[in-house]
């Protein structure tokens, strides 16, 4: 099953500084994408059909991207202003799209700042690109080195540490910078 907050889990310290828990999985949820994180940054389904938005997932329900301006608005999130360059983010993606989609983006107002905006999107030929990282720039680009467009469900996991980025794809480091 799946906890819906720390006293259900089974590692109640994996919640310690969770800032949002967008779950499709936990079935539909009509035009919003609710946070179980606790700290309600909902999300607002844009240019998806709520109707039609949700597919069956690996696990439970996924969201279809049906565009290049399908996505989901989390708003304004503090937290995340405040994590001092300290960012994981995990993701679930099956893409078989041939256009450039942009998956996750983050910016807390309309002027470009690299300490708090960020964006990760599937590129034409299929690598995942993350950049807007960095407090003191944006930090070089990571591009995965196989394509994620062969229909099949993979997990993403990017961490940011302080001016380092990492990208692991189904647990398998594909960038770092340093090495």
């Amino acid at each position: 099953g799946f906890a819906k907050n720390a006293s259900e889990s089974a590692y109640p310290e994996l919640w310690n500084g969770l800032v949002g828990l967008w779950s499709p999985e936990m079935g539909k949820q009509g035009l919003f994408l609710y946070d179980f994180s606790g700290r309600n940054h909902k999300g607002t389904l844009n240019s998806i059909d709520p109707s039609t938005a949700y597919v069956p997932g690996k696990r439970g329900y996924a969201l279809n991207y049906t565009g290049s301006s399908t996505f989901v608005d989390c708003g304004t999130i503090p937290e995340i202003d405040t994590a001092a360059n300290n960012l994981t983010l995990i993701f679930n993606m099956r893409s078989s799209a041939t256009a450039s989609q942009t998956l996750i983006t983050y910016d807390n107002n309309s002027v470009l700042q690299p300490a708090t905006d960020w964006y990760c999107y599937c590129a034409n030929a299929g690598n995942l690109k993350i950049g807007g990282f960095g407090s003191t720039g944006e930090l070089d680009t990571g591009i995965t080195s196989a394509s994620l467009r062969d229909g099949k469900f993979h997990q993403v996991v990017i961490i940011l540490k302080q001016t380092t980025l990492e990208v692991y794809v189904d647990g398998v480091l594909r960038y770092n910078p340093a090495n």
